[in-house]
């Protein structure tokens, strides 16, 4: 009966902070306006949503973790989280704008270069449409650790094949990026040993793959 009165106890509040969570990304937010662009109230509210849903999902810890996007009314403006932001608390203060292309702002995610590339790869095809999230995603990096593996087995991920990237110089990531989202394409990649990208046309299809990916790498791991 104890047992039961505390799985109880902890459905309750999992569903209390579920409410909370859909409550607060549905306040209103101002749009962040700057020379020579708006970054509207309902995407600015997607990536706070987006934010929150990750880490409800384990998919980033406390100021881990990144969001891009570009802004669909504005061409060529990028929109991103400020490094060591805490995506389960965002406010129109943690994203910087800057236009993609040019040199990042100095509280730029670490990785900004990564996350540049596969916004303008995107882009290419889809004029001002482009997001990607940096992730921890635990299990899918686990997944990543044999180093004769290359491409996660599309059998395995829920969304087809995944390209397995190797850790190494900047210069050398962005063309092995490059090349895998020209060869295998997808929805996101795994950075060997270390993190998760995942990217869509906007933030919510990106956050979609990459929770889609961890909860079967989950299966598979622990199995």
């Amino acid at each position: 009966m104890r047992l039961e009165a505390q799985n109880a106890e902890l459905r309750s509040a999992l569903s209390s902070t579920t409410a909370d969570l859909v409550a607060s990304t549905a306040a209103p937010v101002p749009p962040i306006v700057g020379e020579g662009y708006v970054l509207s109230s309902l995407y600015l509210s997607s990536i706070i949503r987006t934010g929150r849903l990750m880490h409800l999902d384990g998919l980033v810890r406390t100021s881990t973790g990144a969001i891009t996007m570009l802004n669909p009314e504005s061409p060529g403006i990028v929109h991103m989280t400020r490094e060591g932001a805490t995506l389960s608390s965002l406010t129109e203060h943690a994203i910087l704008s800057a236009p993609l292309g040019v040199d990042a702002p100095n509280d730029a995610p670490v990785e900004h270069h990564l996350l540049y590339v596969l916004l303008a790869q995107q882009s290419l095809n889809n004029p001002g449409r482009a997001a990607t999230i940096l992730s921890d995603s635990p299990f899918s990096v686990a997944a990543s650790k044999n180093p004769d593996a290359f491409v996660l087995d599309a059998e395995k991920t829920g969304i087809g094949r995944v390209a397995i990237i190797d850790d190494g110089p900047v210069d050398q990531m962005i063309q092995e990026i490059g090349e895998a989202f020209r060869d295998i394409g997808g929805n996101a990649m795994v950075v060997r040993g270390r993190f998760v990208l995942g990217f869509g046309l906007d933030v919510e299809s990106a956050m979609q793959a990459l929770s889609t990916l961890e909860a079967n790498m989950q299966r598979h791991v622990l199995r």
